[in-house]
């Protein structure tokens, strides 16, 4: 009987699972392989790990997987960490490649307000993402949008393309592919604490653009005050004033409301609501002459 084994990683990798989980058998699958994450603020490791208890299916710690030839297909969902290519591991990516090859491809097309988000399905490469490409698919994207929101929304494809590729490996076939162009690659770099920090000289609207984009599950948006860096959970869009010599007072309070600090932006202002520091604590007080950074 043909089975598949799942590498597996935050939201994406638990909603296809349990996708999965209701189409198709449990020993349909051999093992699922699932990772720590600290990057991000739930890996859904744990709901990962209790799915597949609840339907009996075998799971194993990243840290302990050795690879052992036994001839499966493997679907990588999520998955940051680098696995021995071979003829019959899936690599599934956030994106329609060959645009947006690479690290956090699901984020910056969100930063760069693609009106399509998408995923596709790849034999794994020597060189990342660039291998033949067996599906594809995408969804138009409504703006705002919260970044929770669009892998939900990607999940749905992951699934769909999962589902479609299993029927054909489970009917004892190979699924097709074709070459990808690489002539019209685009790359997505990762992204590090500093990229999570807001830049106050953007305007308003980007501001809280890029709040949504990089909020939960993922670690959200940062600023510096003093020195010392703090989330920022919660935020909008207050209405302008005019401002003497705004460029040089960006990111200044310029006043509060509800008792919430009103800062100044490149263009317009933002009303912070929630600020917690790294151990998660409210910062309730903050001092007229704060400087956000």
């Amino acid at each position: 009987m043909e089975k598949v084994e799942f590498f597996l990683l935050g939201l994406k990798g638990f909603n296809v699972l349990n996708s999965f989980l209701k189409d198709f058998r449990p020993d349909k699958i051999n093992k699922v392989v699932i990772a720590r994450d600290t990057n991000i603020d739930n890996d859904y490791y744990d709901e990962i790990r209790s799915l597949c208890d609840s339907h009996n299916v075998t799971w194993m710690d990243r840290r302990d997987y050795q690879s052992d030839n036994n001839d499966c297909f493997q679907f990588l969902v999520g998955w940051r960490w680098m696995v021995n290519p071979h003829e019959k591991l899936i690599v599934f990516h956030d994106s329609i490649l060959p645009k947006y090859r690479g690290f956090s491809p699901l984020v910056n097309m969100l930063l760069n307000k693609e009106p399509f988000i998408g995923v596709t399905a790849i034999y794994a490469s020597e060189r990342y993402d660039e291998g033949e490409i067996i599906l594809q698919d995408r969804k138009e994207v409504i703006y705002p949008i919260t970044i929770f929101e669009a892998i939900n929304m990607v999940s749905e494809i992951y699934y769909k393309l999962i589902k479609q590729i299993s029927i054909v490996i489970f009917d004892g076939k190979i699924p097709s592919s074709i070459p990808q162009e690489h002539s019209k690659a685009t790359y997505s770099l990762w992204r590090d604490n500093d990229d999570y920090r807001i830049d106050w000289s953007n305007s308003s609207d980007e501001i809280v653009h890029f709040h949504r984009c990089v909020g939960y599950p993922f670690g959200g948006a940062k600023c510096k005050i003093k020195g010392k860096i703090y989330d920022i959970v919660s935020l909008e869009e207050f209405p302008d004033v005019a401002i003497e010599s705004r460029d040089r007072n960006i990111g200044k309070v310029i006043f509060f409301d509800d008792s919430k600090p009103v800062v100044i932006c490149g263009k317009g202002l933002v009303k912070i609501n929630l600020i917690k520091d790294p151990a998660g604590s409210d910062l309730d007080k903050i001092s007229f002459r704060t400087k956000f950074e």
